[in-house]
């Protein structure tokens, strides 16, 4: 019986500093009290059988 394993990895900001002060600006015509927001890329690996901690770094250098 084989390990299936899904990995979750945190990649880098979803928006460049332009986009996010942007959107930040529309929020705060919406609600003042908003002073910042934070989004980052979310990588979600299914694996067919259980990886090893090598191939888990491997594949954060790479994402």
């Amino acid at each position: 019986m084989q390990s299936q394993e899904i990995i979750y990895i945190a990649g880098g900001p979803a928006y460049s500093k332009f986009r996010k002060e942007k959107l930040l600006g529309k929020l705060q015509t919406i609600n003042k009290q908003i002073k910042d927001i934070y989004s980052e890329y979310l990588h979600i690996i299914w694996c067919e059988k259980k990886i090893t901690e090598n191939d888990k770094t491997t594949l954060e250098k790479i994402l």
